[in-house]
């Protein structure tokens, strides 16, 4: 950890590595179903719907379009990012949405796949043919009646048939619609109807994190360089309504023997940092107190989520804040 060189080429084999044994992309069926049934084949239609292979990329840059290349020395690898590589050891696509069309796309795609049908054009089409019917019958009687009462309430059945041919249709195709697995499997499993059944959420802000990991590691101060080691780097102070708060990466810090083993993504998922009150019983089991070498440690303390409940660590917030400056000398900051 002290050798910033040796730990950049371990990270880049290792992120290759990954890249090579999940990012590889070889066409199936999945690519090609929708070439296959494409009738007219004098149109000029890419085999695979990924367009694979891609094309090589000698450096990563912006186009005079405004699109983003990103470099690629391989025509089968997806678009990956070396940290989720590594981090999470599976294949994932990133990708940049620097554009409306690319942003609706993704947007399309996501909401389709949560919300996917098996309800073809022609069963709506049938059901708009009922309804036709229904009216036309339903309409043949009212003229009727129109007749005898007079011509108003005939117009007036006429001016609002579009209308009512359209509600009525909106109402078969939701009473009678087909339920998706997605909502049959949420439903049975007891999930609500809701963007996401998380309930708690532990947010981690990258700059307290980097100025954290900055304070602590002598490898990346000296590979900052000498000047920037003169400064003193800044302290982070979070403050709520009810004061001063301690900030959740000092806490992890001083958190004492007995959590000594536990990496920090596992400390913000399930230990809970509170101030002690004078309704605070310290005699739990759940409660665990802080180091020694934390500063007025008896007015915190850590307290153990109960069975069943969990943070999610949420990375949030840009390094700087002003997007515009960048700090010199700071080591791949």
């Amino acid at each position: 950890m002290n050798d910033a060189d040796r730990l950049a080429n371990v990270f880049e084999n290792e992120a290759n590595w990954v890249a090579h044994r999940c990012q590889l992309h070889s066409c199936g069926a999945t690519c090609v179903k929708y070439s296959f049934k494409e009738k007219d084949q004098t149109r000029k239609k890419h085999p695979c719907r990924f367009k694979a292979p891609w094309a090589l990329r000698e450096k990563t840059e912006f186009t005079p379009d405004g699109l983003l290349h990103i470099k690629r020395n391989h025509s089968r690898i997806n678009n990956y990012n070396k940290a989720l590589a590594v981090a999470l050891r599976h294949n994932h696509d990133v990708r940049l949405l620097v554009t409306n069309a690319a942003s609706l796309a993704m947007c399309y795609y996501a909401s389709n796949y949560a919300t996917k049908l098996d309800t073809p054009l022609w069963k709506r089409a049938a059901l708009m043919k009922t309804v036709r019917e229904g009216m036309s019958a339903d309409v043949g009687g009212q003229e009727q009646m129109g007749h005898e009462e007079g011509g108003t309430q005939r117009a007036a059945q006429v001016n609002n048939k579009a209308r009512q041919f359209l509600a009525r249709t909106a109402n078969q195709i939701f009473t009678s619609r087909e339920l998706s697995a997605v909502e049959v499997c949420s439903r049975l499993l007891g999930h609500p109807n809701h963007y996401s059944s998380v309930e708690r959420w532990q947010n981690i802000h990258l700059n307290t994190l980097y100025w954290a990991v900055f304070r602590r590691w002598p490898g990346l101060q000296a590979a900052a360089g000498s000047e920037i080691r003169l400064r003193e780097a800044p302290e982070t102070i979070s403050i709520a309504q009810s004061g001063v708060r301690l900030p959740l990466l000092e806490a992890y810090v001083c958190r004492g023997p007995l959590l000594q083993d536990l990496c920090f993504y596992d400390y913000a998922t399930m230990i809970q940092v509170r101030r002690v009150g004078k309704w605070t019983n310290l005699d739990k089991l759940q409660y665990f107190p802080f180091g020694q070498d934390l500063v007025d440690r008896e007015r915190w303390t850590q307290e153990l989520l109960k069975g069943g409940e969990q943070y999610v660590p949420v990375l949030t917030g840009p390094f700087n804040h002003d997007l515009d400056k960048l700090n010199p000398g700071y080591y791949q900051r």
